[in-house]
């Protein structure tokens, strides 16, 4: 993981709103937000394992698909992150029934794997892009 230096850090915006103008530069509402925090994440390369994201808390309302125009939250410092995930039929995989519903996806052979510099420059780059949108 390689932290950003930011002028979006402790912003406070309206959530709706910052989130149709990050949707136009890519980004989507990471997976695993909650009612309280979430990220938003753009993709930095086409196999979508080096992500630029953006951590946020809710100070007022709640996040959910429904969130309503109150709802508003404050940046964190955003960060680069780079998931390396294995290719290729996982060797200790088993057939179950109920297990196919939960364990669908391969843990990450390295889950916080070193930033290539050519991420790291892109990254920045889609910082500065995400601070002009939005301050």
């Amino acid at each position: 993981m390689l932290a950003l230096h930011s002028t979006l850090e402790g912003r406070e915006v309206n959530y709706l709103e910052v989130k149709r103008t990050l949707h136009t530069l890519g980004f989507v509402l990471g997976g695993q937000w909650t009612y309280a925090h979430g990220f938003f994440d753009h993709a930095l390369d086409a196999s979508r394992m080096v992500w630029l994201r953006l951590p946020f808390t809710v100070i007022e309302g709640e996040l959910d698909e429904a969130a309503d125009m109150h709802t508003t939250i404050r940046f964190g410092q955003p960060f680069v992150l780079c998931h390396v995930y294995e290719t290729g039929t996982d060797a200790q995989a088993k057939v179950r029934l109920l297990g196919a519903l939960m364990d669908q996806f391969q843990s990450p052979q390295e889950a916080d794997a070193k930033i290539p510099h050519v991420h790291q420059h892109q990254a920045m780059i889609g910082l500065q892009k995400v601070e002009k949108a939005i301050l």
